[in-house]
């Protein structure tokens, strides 16, 4: 009867595993397909807390865990080097030893997955793809610990879900490959011919000036600003065929806004949300949004500082981004100005909401909204 009792505990256990599994088949965002995991196989075994924590380099990432019965979103990052600061818990010992590890201890690395109310035994279970170690499978419960059965079983939960991160990390990187060539066939159409036309204008604009000399100021003022706006024109031209030009790197959001900052001599604080991660549809429009907002910054807020916002809820993505420069007048139509087009028409992809709110002498903030269904949290 005991044999009989643990077989069908074991086929019980599987056929839940297939339930989960089947529910994530057609996801092709890597945020997506993690909260499902971690919310299906929650809500299927009735385990206290669910979670997959993601390896990148030298840090461990969690966006995203199931606990109390629904998924809840996060943004919490932790070295590896943890476990010389004095954080041992059973994730960095799982990481360190690449084996599973149990605990009735409080995780000390990410306290969010503690409980509030009772003790929980924590499992956790390496990732791997390839042979190599990509994160972790968390789980919790409140009876008693996992037995050697269940471990085993883990293992084969643990590489459906490797497995289905590196189909969807695949499919994503074919996106992005596709993306890239016609980004290389935009940049160089645009260095090819409106940059050139653009310089030839230039060129032609001084040529004028030059003849024209003292004897008409209205007519040498109005080719002195061709000539410059040509030149701006141009700059900005090559800012982005080099933008245009596809690039491999792994920085947040957060991190690309702080580059492009550090392009245009601006200091920036971003005071939240500087690790969060999304589908790469995502990033690229709230970052375009960003480096269009902070260009604004630098050409019309006269002020040299600006702050940067990034929140996440179980619905939305927010960016905030604030500068306390000199503003604008709303009332002033605004249509087509500051790049404000191009801003909306992003958001719009996405299914958003932008909102600009300025007054002179106060400064501007920028708000956009996008809903997670869009574009995806990773």
């Amino acid at each position: 009867m005991d044999r009989y009792e643990q077989e069908k505990r074991v086929a019980e256990y599987y056929a839940t595993i297939g339930e989960v599994v089947r529910s994530t088949w057609r996801i092709k965002d890597l945020g997506h397909l993690l909260r499902t995991f971690a919310e299906q196989t929650g809500l299927k075994f009735g385990w206290h807390t669910t979670a997959i924590i993601l390896k990148r380099g030298s840090r461990l990432h969690l966006n995203s865990y199931f606990q109390h019965n629904e998924i809840h979103l996060a943004d919490e990052s932790v070295a590896l080097s943890g476990k010389a600061q004095g954080l041992t818990d059973v994730i960095l010992e799982a990481i360190n030893h690449q084996q599973v590890r149990q605990s009735k201890e409080t995780i000390v690395s990410f306290p969010i997955l503690n409980a509030a109310e009772d003790p929980v035994y924590f499992a956790a279970i390496p990732l791997n793809n390839r042979e190599s170690l990509i994160g972790l499978l968390v789980l919790s419960r409140t009876t008693a610990a996992f037995d050697g059965c269940e471990i085993d079983i883990f293992h084969d939960l643990a590489d459906h879900i490797s497995l289905a991160i590196d189909n969807v990390s695949l499919y994503e990187e074919n996106e992005q490959l596709l993306l890239a060539e016609v980004r290389s066939s935009l940049a160089r159409d645009l260095h090819d011919s409106v940059n050139q036309k653009l310089f030839s204008l230039s060129l032609v604009a001084q040529g004028l000036r030059m003849r024209a000399g003292q004897k008409d100021k209205a007519i040498e003022s109005g080719l002195l600003e061709i000539g410059e706006l040509a030149q701006e024109a141009l700059a900005e031209m090559k800012s982005l065929v080099l933008d245009l030009h596809p690039h491999v790197d792994n920085n947040t959001l957060g991190e690309l806004l702080e580059q492009h900052a550090i392009k245009l001599d601006l200091k920036l604080l971003i005071i939240k949300g500087r690790n969060l991660r999304f589908s790469s549809r995502m990033e690229k429009a709230l970052w375009r949004i960003g480096q269009e907002a902070l260009n604004n910054v630098k050409k019309h807020a006269s002020v040299d500082y600006a702050e940067v916002e990034i929140t996440c809820d179980d619905r939305y993505v927010h960016m905030h981004i604030t500068d306390h420069g000199c503003g604008f007048q709303q009332n002033v139509t605004t249509s087509g100005k500051l790049g404000l087009t191009s801003m909306r028409e992003r958001i719009l992809q996405l299914n958003g909401q932008i909102d600009i709110r300025s007054e002179e002498a106060i400064g501007t903030t920028i708000t956009v909204r996008a809903p997670l269904e869009s574009g995806g949290r990773r």
